[in-house]
């Protein structure tokens, strides 16, 4: 049922977000509920602390700053966190101590970067 759950997720953030002015497309990865992201360094890496009402929102806000590679949201609590990193280089998920807990990535494209030669 998660697996279902992922993938609908998924198709309706392709179906809703909007697309930027400079068309960027990126892909958003949701991991499974239960997981959550930690940053190297917290103070530097947060970009936004905030409410949203649901995921797909958090994402929305996500997608919109340049700056936002990774996203915390809970289901629960409505708590959405963006950050400025990535779980590549400069972070970890790692369990969380809530289960309605889910982290987003972003991953861009090569061709987001075309026009930058």
């Amino acid at each position: 049922m998660l697996f279902s759950y992922q993938h609908l997720l998924f198709l309706i953030l392709i179906l809703y977000l909007p697309k930027t002015s400079s068309n960027r497309q990126s892909f958003i990865n949701l991991s499974q509920l239960g997981l959550e992201f930690i940053p190297t360094n917290e103070n530097l890496l947060l970009l936004v602390d905030i409410n949203a009402d649901s995921i797909i929102i958090c994402s929305k806000i996500c997608f919109s700053n340049i700056y936002c590679r990774t996203f915390n949201f809970n289901m629960q609590s409505k708590r959405c966190r963006l950050y400025e990193s990535d779980i590549d280089n400069t972070g970890t998920i790692i369990n969380s101590q809530s289960i309605q807990s889910v982290v987003g990535t972003i991953k861009l494209t090569a061709d987001d970067f075309i026009d930058y030669g």
